[in-house]
């Protein structure tokens, strides 16, 4: 195990010198997304409520869970929450992946 720490040491150390290069040449190398993963930035209880709002009002049609958090930014657990919280603002037609959600005409 000892030892093993030692070559991931020195290829730590590699990857490194290889970005460090690559930045000065102007080259991506893709290394640093796989170390790197984007977080969400955190938005307050209003922003979520505009946004997801502003997504039904767009969408008279109708519009699935996954694309009301795709097309606002908020993390899908977030949208589902919102959802179950203003089940008065919203109506849902389907099942599972065929579900959309509506906003209620009467709401805001």
């Amino acid at each position: 195990m000892a030892e093993r720490k030692g070559y991931e040491g020195k290829m730590a150390e590699i990857d490194a010198k290889i970005q460090h290069i690559c930045k000065e040449l102007g080259i991506e190398v893709g290394l640093e997304t796989a170390t790197k993963k984007e977080r969400r930035t955190k938005m307050s209880g209003h922003e979520i409520d505009a946004k997801i709002l502003e997504a039904l009002k767009n969408a008279p049609q109708g519009i699935s869970q996954i694309d009301i958090s795709k097309s606002t930014g908020v993390s899908y657990a977030s949208v589902v929450n919102w959802l179950k919280e203003n089940a008065g603002k919203v109506r849902s037609e389907g099942e599972r992946k065929g579900k959309k959600v509506f906003l209620v005409s009467e709401c805001c």
